[in-house]
């Protein structure tokens, strides 16, 4: 998986929370959903020396899924891809997919045509190299610290004690929250409150070199006695 230590050196503890306004609900060749059709994967080994992908299952020739994937494959921001070839006979429409046997090119083709099939076929790789461009994101919470402020209730246990609760957790690369637990300890029903809050909040993951990845994050939650 992705080296935390090396991680470290390339996120903060700690981050500015940033609110996110939801974007407009219209169907678009940019938000459309490509999860429906199917892939497989040719993995690079003596047959082949990169990565092939073949998808199909799409609806129809005209079908929209199929256009919105070959423009999603055409415009590929990166260099990952090098060749494309349509299969096309009277029952459905296949492409398939050459990518470089590099296992961030494979990732990065996968997140774009949908979260589902990153999630399905992705492939780890070991220790990236940041950018230091802005191809490099932080996690960033979504609705900011008032989002987990929202979320917690003072517990009756405290009985006037405030302060802060830090919670370690994972962000993973689908801004879900895995692996909380309380670094700086306030109060027993504190921290478990802590913990209860923060599985609850959502994030934007964290992005190395254009590709989302899971990355360590430290969040305070604070107790002040209503």
């Amino acid at each position: 998986m992705v080296s935390f230590i090396r991680l470290q050196a390339l996120f903060a503890l700690f981050v500015v929370p940033i609110v996110f306004l939801s974007c407009a609900s219209s169907q678009s060749t940019a938000d459309l959903d490509l999860n429906n059709f199917n892939i497989s994967v040719e993995e690079p080994g003596a047959e082949n020396e990169n990565y092939i992908l073949q998808l199909n299952g799409f609806s129809g020739s005209d079908s929209e899924e199929y256009t919105v994937a070959m423009s999603r494959l055409n415009n590929h921001e990166w260099d990952d891809i090098l060749s494309i070839e349509e299969i096309e006979n009277q029952q459905e429409r296949t492409i398939l997919v050459e990518i470089k046997n590099n296992p961030q090119s494979y990732n990065r083709v996968l997140w774009a045509l949908g979260s589902e099939h990153f999630q399905n076929h992705a492939t780890d790789y070991d220790f990236p190299s940041a950018t230091g461009t802005d191809r490099d994101k932080m996690p960033e919470l979504k609705g900011g610290i008032e989002a987990v402020m929202s979320e917690v209730t003072y517990p009756d246990a405290l009985n006037g004690i405030e302060g802060r609760v830090m919670v370690e957790l994972i962000v993973t690369r689908f801004g879900e929250v895995s692996e909380p637990a309380v670094v700086q300890s306030l109060h027993y029903a504190a921290d478990r409150e802590a913990i209860r809050a923060v599985n609850r909040m959502k994030f934007s993951p964290g992005v190395l070199d254009g590709l989302p990845i899971k990355v360590k994050y430290t969040l305070p939650v604070f107790f002040r006695e209503p």
